[in-house]
């Protein structure tokens, strides 16, 4: 029996049906968590319809940074333009950042050794993902951040981006889930009564 191989068309149908379950999986967790919110079904209902329309995004960047993330048992992968990231750093001050923590933040899967120890000075970027346990996703410098961990030392330089400027980056699909996600946690933020109907509201996403 000759081995079947699946078509691209194929492939990408089913990349959509998994995406879409995790949609789905993603607003059904939401919904026991969030009940006690004023018409809480109707706005995850609208979540779930963005999820699901954003699945047809056409996304072919130069250079690209792809994460994998997890939120409400639900696994989305993200993808950024990186040279938009790096435009974007450019123009954002430059920090100090304990290298220790920046290597916690990095996918080791996804390190290659030949790509370790090239001098490179730019400063990493962090960007700011609050709904994330650690917070924060290194969208560039990855192999910076273990070199500079290897070689023992103690801060590097950074660029850390906040939700608003790193998202423009993003390819449709990945921002309208990172502001869903976004969004989910600052209302579970609320309902915990762990910040005030004036942070909730200053920075909610529009969607």
């Amino acid at each position: 029996m000759q081995p079947r191989f699946i078509l691209k068309k194929e492939r990408n149908l089913l990349c959509k049906l998994y995406l879409k379950k995790n949609a789905n999986t993603l607003i059904n967790n939401a919904r026991h968590i969030l009940y006690k919110l004023p018409n809480s079904d109707n706005m995850l209902d609208y979540y779930k319809t963005i999820l699901h329309q954003c699945l047809n995004d056409n996304f072919q960047p130069t250079y690209l940074y792809q994460r994998t993330l997890s939120y409400f048992n639900s696994s989305f992968t993200l993808y950024w333009d990186t040279e938009k990231l790096i435009n974007i750093a450019e123009h954002c001050p430059q920090s100090f950042v304990e290298t220790s923590f920046a290597y916690k933040l990095v996918d080791k899967d996804n390190i290659l050794d030949s790509e370790l120890f090239k001098y490179n000075n730019s400063p990493i970027i962090l960007a700011a993902a609050p709904f994330l346990y650690k917070k924060f996703i290194p969208v560039d410098g990855n192999h910076r951040i273990v070199t500079s961990y290897k070689l023992k030392r103690k801060f590097m330089k950074a660029v850390i981006l906040t939700p608003y400027q790193h998202c423009v980056a993003m390819n449709s699909c990945s921002e309208n889930v990172f502001k869903v996600c976004c969004n989910l946690y600052l209302y579970n933020a609320y309902i915990s009564e762990a910040i005030e109907k004036d942070s909730l509201e200053k920075f909610l996403f529009k969607l």
